[in-house]
């Protein structure tokens, strides 16, 4: 078995290299999603309101109220958050905040 060992210059070299590929991939969700801080916190305000009462039924039936609300282009936004693993509201709030999953 061959060891190789990586001297502590290689070693932060290396982690240079994954944080800035950590924050590139953070930016390209961000960009995906098509929203800023503030709208993406308003939008969760509004479905943990509405879950809390409603409950979530499994669609994005909530999320696409809140988009069409604000006139924002809901079949890009709704790709985006299921690329991002929102797939129903339940799954907006706990899956597409790009500070959290990147």
């Amino acid at each position: 078995m061959n060891t190789v060992f990586v001297d502590s210059g290689e070693k932060a070299r290396r982690k240079e290299l994954r944080n800035a590929y950590k924050e590139q991939q953070r930016v390209a969700a961000w960009n995906a999603l098509g929203l800023d801080r503030a709208e993406l916190d308003a939008l969760y305000d509004w479905l943990d309101e509405r879950l809390g009462a409603q409950g979530c039924d499994h669609s994005v039936r909530l999320t696409e109220v809140w988009a069409t609300e604000r006139d924002m282009d809901w079949p890009t936004l709704r790709e985006a958050l299921g690329d991002a693993g929102g797939y129903c509201d339940c799954e907006v709030l706990a899956n597409t905040d790009p500070d959290q999953t990147a």
